[in-house]
C-alpha cells in the first residue's frame, strides 16, 4: 500500500493517521493502526494521493484520470488526459499536485509534459519533458512542483531524477546506479527504477529508489550520497 504522510492527516497530539490505496479502495487509517475512518472504492492501482486543505481529496481513479472528491464522496472536479497529436498512443498520469488555488499540476506520460490546469480545465502552463527512451507507462513516476518555476521529476524508466524549469530546461539531474549489486528483473527485483524524490530544506534531494531498494539523500551540488537506508538495514526485530 502506498501510504503517504500528509500534514492534514497528522495530529501531533494523537499520532499519525494515513491515507492510502490498496485492494480496490482508498482508505484513511486511524492512529491506532486498525480503525478505518473513511474509505471509497478505487480499482486503479493509485500512484499518487493528496489530502487538500479544503478537506477534499485528489484521487487517482484510472490510469489517465484524477478527481477531486469531498469527504461525502462527491466528485467536484476531474481531469482525464488524452494523447496530443502527433502522438496517438497511451497516456497515463503518475504524479499530480494542487499547486495553487484551484490549480492542479499533472504529469502526463506519452505526451511527455507537465501541465498546470485550472478548475474549468484550461491549461495554464505546459512544460515539455526530455525522455530519451519513451515508454508510456514509465516516462515519469512521482512529480512535484518545488518552486515557482521548478519541477522535480522522477523518470522511472530512465532511472534519472531531473529538475526542470518552466521552459523545459534541465537544470539538474541525478542518475541512479545499481549500488554495487547485481541487476535482477521486475519491480521486486533490483534495478534503477526511481519512484519518488523530494527536495529538502537544506537543498539536497531525498530519493526513494523504487526497485533500487534504498532511500538516500543526495547533495545537490556534489551529487554525493550523504545519507542512506539500505535494504538490509531495516530488519524485523520481532522474529
Amino acid at each position: 500500500m502506498d501510504f503517504r504522510e500528509d500534514s492534514r492527516i497528522l495530529n501531533p497530539m494523537k499520532g499519525y493517521r494515513f491515507i492510502g490505496q490498496d485492494k480496490g479502495r482508498v482508505a484513511i487509517l486511524a492512529a491506532d493502526g486498525k480503525t478505518v475512518e473513511w474509505e471509497v472504492p478505487c480499482r486503479h492501482n493509485s500512484h499518487d494521493i493528496e489530502a487538500l486543505p479544503n478537506g477534499n481529496f485528489l484521487l487517482h481513479t484510472a490510469p489517465d484520470r484524477i478527481v477531486e472528491m469531498t469527504p461525502n464522496k462527491q466528485v467536484v472536479w476531474e481531469w482525464q488526459s488524452k494523447p496530443v497529436a502527433p502522438y496517438n498512443g497511451r497516456v497515463e498520469i503518475h504524479g499530480f499536485q494542487r499547486v495553487g488555488r484551484d490549480v492542479t499540476m499533472i504529469a502526463e506520460t506519452g505526451n511527455l509534459r507537465v501541465l498546470e490546469v485550472d478548475r474549468p480545465g484550461r491549461i495554464l502552463k505546459s512544460v515539455l519533458l526530455t525522455v530519451e527512451r519513451p515508454d508510456s507507462h514509465r516516462d515519469t513516476r512521482r512529480v512535484r512542483k518545488i518552486a515557482r518555476n521548478r519541477y522535480l521529476v522522477c523518470h522511472e524508466g530512465l532511472g534519472i531524477v531531473r529538475e526542470y524549469d518552466d521552459k523545459g530546461k534541465i537544470v539538474w539531474e541525478y542518475t541512479l546506479d545499481l549500488n554495487n549489486q547485481p541487476a535482477t528483473p521486475n519491480h521486486d527485483g533490483h534495478g534503477v527504477a526511481v519512484f519518488n524524490a523530494l527536495k529538502l530544506r537544506n537543498g539536497n534531494v531525498l530519493i526513494a529508489g523504487g526497485n533500487n531498494n534504498r532511500v538516500f539523500e543526495v547533495d545537490q551540488r556534489s551529487k554525493k550520497v550523504v545519507w542512506s537506508v539500505e535494504r538490509d538495514e531495516l530488519r524485523d526485530t520481532n522474529g
